[in-house]
């Protein structure tokens, strides 16, 4: 079972922010191997160039209420973190 929350403000032309918050309970660990329950929280703000170029920065935060994600070869732990930039180049029309 899971529920999901996305949202999307678009400031001007060029830059949008986008704030997403997901939970989802594997009581059984059908999806991910072990019975836990996850949530997400991302945020992500997207700058737009008049030339079809978007730039992405993104936050992302795993939390599990078990040791269940990778941390180096130190074993499991209950949440993770990560932040990427995404570039995106449209070669279709830009209008």
């Amino acid at each position: 079972q899971g529920v999901a929350g996305y949202l999307k403000y678009q400031a001007n032309d060029w830059f949008a922010f986008s704030p997403r918050v997901e939970y989802y309970d594997d009581a059984n660990g059908f999806s991910t191997g072990v019975s836990q329950k996850l949530k997400d929280v991302t945020l992500t703000g997207e700058f737009k160039h008049k030339d079809g170029v978007v730039f992405r920065l993104e936050y992302r935060g795993d939390f599990s209420d078990k040791a269940f994600f990778i941390k180096d070869t130190s074993g499991l732990v209950k949440n993770q973190n990560a932040l990427t930039f995404g570039f995106i180049y449209a070669f279709s029309s830009k209008s």
